[in-house]
């Protein structure tokens, strides 16, 4: 994981399987695992694939940055916003499978505020960024992740999230 999201540690485990680095890891999700999960499609959908995840407790997402995507043709690369955006659906994949949800379209999950957000260098065309996301707690409603955003080593975002959820 990237050195920003371990320097705090992992936050609360929720249950004493993954206090005890019992949690079982999901392995690699393919896009049509993420597509099941996120209803963005392209340009939207920024996560290309699931490295990892291990629910209750964390996810590594892979976004390839190509030179044809509009949403990062920008002198400066691509935008921040799109970056939290990118965490943020990362989030949603850890809370499905931590709540082991399966989704049926009808649930929400709202961005609800970021904190303590840092942004270092920028991310052009060519680059794989990879996307981590650990859970900090979760409810029912509410949920709070502390996530970063990586190229080659080097942090180029991080941040603390909090998401609303609404189960339909």
């Amino acid at each position: 994981m990237g050195a920003d999201v371990r320097a705090g540690g992992v936050g609360r485990p929720l249950n004493s399987e993954a206090a005890n680095g019992l949690a079982d890891s999901t392995g690699p999700l393919s896009i049509h695992e993420v597509m099941s999960m996120i209803k963005h499609r392209y340009p939207l959908l920024l996560i290309d694939r699931i490295v990892d995840c291990v629910p209750g407790r964390s996810i590594h997402g892979l976004k390839n940055v190509s030179r044809g995507e509009t949403i990062a043709a920008t002198k400066d690369g691509l935008p921040r916003l799109v970056l939290v955006e990118a965490l943020a659906q990362v989030s949603v994949i850890l809370t499905f499978k931590t709540l082991r949800l399966q989704p049926t379209g009808n649930e929400l999950m709202f961005f609800a505020g970021i904190d303590d957000g840092h942004f270092e260098g920028s991310v052009r065309p060519g680059d794989v960024v990879s996307l981590y996301s650990e859970i900090v707690r979760l409810r029912k409603t509410m949920g709070w992740f502390r996530a970063a955003a990586c190229v080659d080593g080097r942090t180029v975002a991080r941040m603390s999230m909090l998401a609303a959820i609404q189960l339909g």
